[in-house]
């Protein structure tokens, strides 16, 4: 039989989101849909942003608001840069905020703890930019405050950024162009020796008649482009460069994102595809 939870067991963590959301005027129905510990990761949501045989949008990751060594700087002139040529979709492919305790000592590393500081900070210095929409889906430094607390971080950060818009936890398809499928990606495990390993073994493991057209990847903050198994693939690269806790692992970060054009083909699919890698060094 099931246990009925009463005020003592809520953690300190729960009672801080509870708060956080009363402060922000959360009615009974949204918490309904915000409060769930369960979530369904092997469900892929679909959407459908088809306006023609063309395409045109960027591509990025691992941004980790609220964690010290986000760079929003390089973020904003990503932005700048697309936007003056004429992005104006740019897809996400999660760990748009850094969550908390994710990792041993990940606390240090922040100036923005918990999960009404990582909205603000989310909905107060991402870039914005007039007809432009950001499309994001959880990763796994976003998901902590679902896992732990049940608050779904994406429809808050959604609810008070319109051009922010959220597709859901993991995984997304995006119909593109004339049909072109897009799916970005935040998968789990660490970074392989070879760069293009992961990028390799993901294709490999989706299953027949369910290939998307173009990939992209987040999580591993590295950058590369590949086509295999008719799949154009990226690892995004990512916006926060490297932390203590990746230095301790002796994990590089690539800063920058990609922008990527292409056609359709008559009946969706890939006609010709281009991507471009915008880098954000540091020179010693």
């Amino acid at each position: 039989m099931a246990k009925n939870l009463g005020l003592e067991d809520i953690t300190e963590e729960e009672i801080k989101v509870l708060d956080n959301l009363r402060k922000r005027n959360i009615q009974p129905s949204e918490a309904n849909k915000l409060f769930s510990n369960k979530y369904d990761r092997t469900q892929r949501n679909k959407y459908d942003l088809t306006d023609g045989k063309e395409f045109k949008f960027a591509l990025i990751g691992d941004t980790h608001f609220g964690n010290k060594s986000t760079n929003k700087e390089a973020l904003d002139a990503f932005y700048k840069y697309a936007v003056k040529h004429g992005y104006t979709q740019f897809f996400h492919c999660g760990d748009l905020v850094d969550g908390l305790h994710v990792h041993v000592g990940q606390e240090f590393e922040q100036y923005a703890l918990g999960f009404d500081e990582q909205v603000k900070d989310v909905v107060n210095d991402y870039p914005t930019y007039k007809n432009v929409k950001t499309y994001y889906i959880l990763g796994n430094h976003d998901l902590y405050f679902k896992k732990n607390a049940g608050a779904n971080i994406g429809d808050v950060i959604s609810k008070e950024r319109s051009d922010l818009v959220y597709l859901g936890i993991d995984e997304a398809d995006i119909k593109i162009g004339n049909g072109t499928i897009l799916r970005i990606s935040h998968p789990g495990g660490g970074c392989s020796y070879a760069l293009s390993y992961r990028l390799q073994k993901q294709i490999e493991a989706i299953q027949g008649g369910t290939k998307p057209n173009i990939l992209g990847v987040g999580h591993y903050h590295k950058s590369m482009q590949m086509m295999y198994r008719n799949v154009a693939a990226y690892l995004v690269g990512c916006f926060e460069e490297q932390t203590p806790f990746m230095r301790s692992k002796g994990l590089s970060a690539a800063v920058g994102g990609w922008l990527v054009t292409g056609k359709s083909g008559k009946h969706g699919g890939l006609k010709e595809i281009s991507g471009t890698y915008i880098p954000f060094m540091k020179v010693n």
